[in-house]
């Protein structure tokens, strides 16, 4: 009977500090930056303004075990990443590259909408090596990254 209440003890608080983790959206990021930091890696990095109010951030396109990513970071007065603001998993799994110009690049922060700031184009490709061609734009009244059609754009 004791190692049967003990086991049922431990279960119960692995549950509690489960739940206090998955409803704390602060410490689910940083748990999940504790669980992913082993395998994530940077694969490009740009500076740009995405609301055209002179506000520079830095974007990350991060590769983990599964997943391409977006990770949004706001820059202090010297240029520098300082504060993580938010992160997009890309639609595809495998990183790309897309050719700008004369370069090849693997993210870029170009107006593409003629509305004042800038948006975050990152290449992927999907399981079946399908090109994906992720397009966002920072929605200025929510203050998050909304996705971009490609047929939406008015080019």
């Amino acid at each position: 009977m004791g190692i049967r209440y003990f086991c049922l003890t431990i279960l119960s608080l692995l549950a509690v500090v489960l739940a206090a983790v998955a409803l704390n959206e602060p410490l689910r990021l940083e748990f999940r930056g504790w669980m992913e930091s082993r395998t994530r890696t940077v694969l490009a990095q740009a500076v740009g303004d995405l609301n055209g109010a002179g506000e520079l951030v830095t974007v990350l396109k991060v590769k983990s075990l599964d997943t391409v990513a977006l990770e949004i970071y706001r820059n202090d007065s010297e240029n520098r990443p300082i504060r993580f603001k938010e992160r997009v998993i890309l639609d595809g799994s495998r990183d790309a590259a897309m050719k700008w110009k004369t370069d090849w690049t693997q993210l870029l922060l170009m107006d593409v909408d003629g509305e004042p700031g800038q948006e975050i184009i990152a290449p992927t490709y999907d399981l079946d090596y399908l090109p994906r061609m992720n397009i966002f734009k920072l929605d200025g009244q929510k203050g998050i990254l909304q996705a971009i059609a490609p047929d939406s754009l008015k080019l």
